[in-house]
């Protein structure tokens, strides 16, 4: 009995999983990104870093480290909610203020705008 209730379990987590990927492939977000007075406008339907889209796009964002600590890629976000993996340089108030790490940050939202030449 037990035997089963685990593999009814697992199939069931399976199916649930494969569900939500389809929900969030289905779900793009609009993303604007602004850099060396240039604006890029593109759409991500999957789960990454704002930094990640626009190398995926051949834009020439700022990088470094690519683990939240030396706020090479410090954006402004105008638009939009994002959720940063990491965060170890930027103090509350830069947050607050729209300041983010594109390399840890994540839309939450359906629409973003970044802009790197505000910071």
């Amino acid at each position: 009995m037990d035997i089963e209730i685990t593999i009814l379990f697992l199939i069931i987590t399976f199916f649930i999983s494969n569900i939500a990927l389809i929900i969030n492939a289905c779900m793009s977000k609009k993303i604007k990104i602004i850099c060396d007075n240039l604006e890029y406008d593109l759409e991500m339907t999957e789960d990454k870093t704002i930094l990640e889209l626009a190398l995926e796009h051949d834009i020439d964002a700022p990088y470094s480290c690519q683990g939240g600590i030396c706020s090479t890629c410090l954006a402004k976000l105008d638009k939009g909610t994002v959720q940063m993996d990491n965060n170890q340089i930027l103090t509350d108030d830069e947050v607050e203020d729209g300041y983010i790490l594109s390399c840890q940050a994540r839309p939450t939202s359906d629409e973003l705008e970044v802009n790197y030449d505000e910071v």
